[in-house]
């Protein structure tokens, strides 16, 4: 209930959640010591980081689905129009991907009609597209309901949407008419990385 979280935080010395999450969030940047808590040295963040990037990227070549970066090229060939979707609702780090996606794909002579400010005129936009249009949409925890929404809206037209997504089982999995999977393990304290290696 909302009363037994409030008394949760309130055990670690906060009044709201946002407090909780800001003093979550200082333990990734402190370990033990026989002294007592200690920040941790840059080096070990910058260890810690690269590591997980390189986790990441280790997964993504163990599960990587050639056959669905061909079928992306293919479609991206034949689409009428491409519109890479992020931006507001969609989170300020797919906003970023999402932006060097259509940068890339511009580069490369695709048309992309980047919709990153995601406000009203874009609905009326998206409205209009069919089948010969092709969208591609960021979705990463935490999942977006009304971009699923839109995106749920968008098939119902007959437009193709290509997920790019974090894990098999996301919600952006089952509205795509494909996916392609990259893993977004985050950089752990040094508790939560013995556990992730155990």
């Amino acid at each position: 209930t909302e009363e037994q979280a409030q008394d949760f935080f309130k055990a670690f010395g906060a009044n709201s959640f946002v407090v909780f999450k800001k003093l979550l969030r200082k333990s990734l940047y402190y370990e033990m010591t026989d002294d007592g808590p200690k920040r941790r040295p840059l080096e070990s963040l910058a260890e810690n980081i690269l590591s997980m990037e390189l986790f990441n990227l280790t997964e993504f070549a163990s599960t990587y689905d050639g056959a669905a970066i061909k079928r992306l090229a293919d479609d991206l060939l034949e689409a009428s129009d491409v519109i890479v979707l992020g931006g507001r609702g969609y989170g300020r780090s797919i906003g970023l991907f999402a932006s060097y996606l259509s940068i890339m794909l511009r580069h490369i002579g695709v048309r992309i009609l980047p919709l990153l400010a995601n406000n009203d005129n874009d609905d009326g936009y998206l409205s209009s597209l069919n089948e010969s249009a092709l969208v591609i949409c960021f979705g990463f925890p935490r999942y977006n309901k009304d971009v699923l929404l839109q995106l749920k809206a968008l098939k119902e037209q007959g437009v193709r949407i290509v997920s790019i997504t974090d894990e098999n089982n996301s919600p952006y999995v089952y509205i795509g008419d494909y996916s392609l999977i990259l893993p977004a393990h985050l950089h752990k304290s040094p508790v939560q990385r013995k556990i992730h290696t155990q």
